[in-house]
C-alpha cells in the first residue's frame, strides 16, 4: 500500500465481483441491487469520508504506519537490495502485518460484503467517522459499491451503444463480432446495477461527481 487511496481500494474490491459477475456467482448481488442511491446518503458519506482523512491525518499511529508501508514499497522496488535492506523489510513486513489497513487497502474483490464490513470495524477513524455521520458501516460500504458501479454503467453504456452501432453498419466479422462483445458486456454489468441507480447518477452527475473527487482525495497526506 502506498500512501494510500485505502478507500478507493475499497471502492475497486466492492464494485468488481459485484456487477461484472452474473448475479448467481456474487451472494452481496441482490442486496447491492437492491439499494437505493440518494442524495442525503451521498451527502452523508461524503461527509463521512472526509472525517476520515482528516483523523487519519492527525493521528500519528496511522501516519507512521502509511510511512512503514511506503518505505516497504520503496524496498520492494529496489533491482538490489543489501542484507540490511532486507532486514528491514522483514521487519517492516512484520509490523505492516498486524496494522487493519493492510486488509482493507488489499483491493481483494473476493472478499464479501460482511468481511469488509467487519474490517472497517477495525479501524476506529473510519468507524468513528462513519457512525457519525449517521451511517452504519454496512450501509457506508454499500453506497461506495453501489455509486462505483452505477457509475461506470453510466458512463459505459453510451460507449456501448456507440460500439454496437458502429458494428451495425460495418460489414466486416470483426467488428460484428465485437459490437457483439460489447453489448453482451454491457447487459451483464447492467443486470447487476438498479435502473433507478443508474438514472439517479445521470442526474445528478454532479453530485457524484464530487463524491467521486472526495474518494479520490481519500489517502493520508505528506
Amino acid at each position: 500500500m502506498t500512501r494510500a487511496l485505502v478507500l478507493a481500494a475499497v471502492v475497486s474490491a466492492l464494485a468488481v465481483p459485484a456487477f461484472a459477475q452474473k448475479p448467481a456467482a456474487n451472494p452481496d448481488a441482490a442486496e447491492y441491487r437492491a439499494y437505493r442511491l440518494s442524495l442525503p446518503v451521498l451527502q452523508k458519506a461524503a461527509a463521512a469520508t472526509k472525517a476520515y482523512i482528516a483523523a487519519m491525518n492527525s493521528d500519528p499511529r496511522y501516519r507512521e504506519l502509511i510511512a512503514a508501508s511506503d518505505e516497504y514499497d520503496r524496498l520492494s522496488n529496489k533491482d538490489e537490495r543489501t542484507p540490511a535492506e532486507e532486514a528491514r523489510m522483514a521487519a517492516l513486513k512484520k509490523k505492516l502485518a498486524a496494522d487493519p489497513l493492510q486488509a482493507l487497502s488489499s483491493g481483494d474483490n473476493e472478499e464479501s460484503l460482511s468481511q469488509l464490513e467487519a474490517e472497517v470495524r477495525k479501524v476506529p477513524p473510519m468507524m468513528n467517522a462513519i457512525t457519525a455521520n449517521g451511517l452504519t458501516p454496512r450501509e457506508y460500504m454499500k453506497c461506495l459499491g453501489v455509486v462505483m458501479q452505477a457509475y461506470i454503467v453510466a458512463a459505459m453504456t453510451p460507449a456501448v451503444a456507440q460500439a454496437v452501432a458502429q458494428a451495425a453498419k460495418s460489414g466486416e466479422p470483426g467488428a460484428q463480432l465485437g459490437g457483439a462483445f460489447a453489448s453482451g458486456l454491457g447487459a451483464l454489468f447492467s443486470q447487476n446495477v438498479a435502473p433507478e441507480n443508474i438514472a439517479f447518477v445521470k442526474a445528478n452527475q454532479g453530485a457524484v461527481d464530487r463524491f467521486m473527487q472526495t474518494l479520490k482525495a481519500a489517502g493520508p497526506q505528506q
